[in-house]
């Protein structure tokens, strides 16, 4: 259902791309939920050049790269992984310890995207 709505919003926006970065946010998490790494790194990659390319001025910048950085675990994407963690560490973060661990099973990356107050919220 997530994925209808993304396609909806998508259409809805035509070349208008203020909110882009959320919906491809959204439809990258969708698909790690689906369990299509492939897909869902897609989305996440399309997502990150929407926010680069509006000078990382975006009101969900760290959700975002969170859920670049774990759709860049999940698909095995080391030099997507390498930009996020590059960037992070450039403006002195890191890549929480959290999406490190659930990256590594399909149980920990339900957890991680259903959970309310968690990082990618």
């Amino acid at each position: 259902k997530m994925l209808e709505i993304v396609k909806k919003g998508l259409e809805a926006q035509g070349n208008y791309n203020y909110a882009a970065s959320d919906l491809y946010r959204t439809q990258a998490l969708a698909y790690l939920l689906k369990g299509d790494s492939d897909k869902a790194i897609e989305s996440a990659k399309t997502m990150y050049a929407a926010v680069s390319a509006s000078n990382y001025s975006v009101t969900n910048l760290f959700e975002s790269l969170y859920t670049y950085a774990l759709c860049a675990l999940v698909a095995d994407d080391t030099e997507a992984y390498k930009t996020v963690k590059e960037l992070l560490k450039y403006n002195k973060y890191e890549v929480p310890e959290e999406i490190i661990k659930a990256a590594k099973s399909e149980k920990g990356i339900v957890n991680l995207i259903t959970d309310p107050e968690g990082v990618l919220s």
